[in-house]
């Protein structure tokens, strides 16, 4: 038996010892090989070109963006407001009787107003008084005020 020279395991070894087997299998690792480095370009390319795109659609968002803030600041002018009430024709201005409604202040608060304070309680709202007292109708806790704390007919 002849003695084998070099690495066993290195590639001329196996061309030597397997022939064509050997041959077959090399030239396939080659060929896995190219078609690894094939896909692998492949895929980076791709995403080079998803990134681009990408890229300029943020860029797109970004430009339609800083377009709306400036939009935005022109409908805030007040030059601008003035400029669409004309527009539409919108008369503001004071309102007319007819849609003025006055509120009348309960009792409480106007007697608060005067300087009066309300009866003395010890800070709990359970403690109000149920009634109000003689000739003082509207004070907290009174049956003139309902369950919304606001004069109820």
């Amino acid at each position: 038996m002849a003695r084998r020279r070099g690495n066993p395991n290195s590639v001329l070894e196996l061309v030597r010892s397997r022939g064509f087997v050997g041959v077959t299998v090399v030239v396939l690792a080659l060929v896995a090989g190219a078609m690894a480095k094939r896909w692998h370009a492949n895929r980076t390319e791709l995403l080079r070109r998803e990134v681009l795109r990408m890229e300029a659609r943020l860029a797109a968002l970004r430009d339609q963006e800083r377009d709306r803030r400036v939009r935005l600041a022109q409908h805030l002018d007040p030059v601008f407001l003035e400029k669409q009430i004309r527009r539409f024709g919108l008369d503001l201005g004071p309102p007319s009787e007819e849609q003025i409604v006055t509120i009348e202040e309960p009792d409480w608060l106007v007697n608060l107003a005067q300087g009066r304070e309300p009866p003395a309680t010890r800070g709990a709202t359970d403690n109000l008084p149920k009634t109000a007292p003689a000739g003082q109708a509207g004070w907290p806790g009174s049956p003139a005020l309902g369950a919304t704390g606001r004069n109820e007919p």
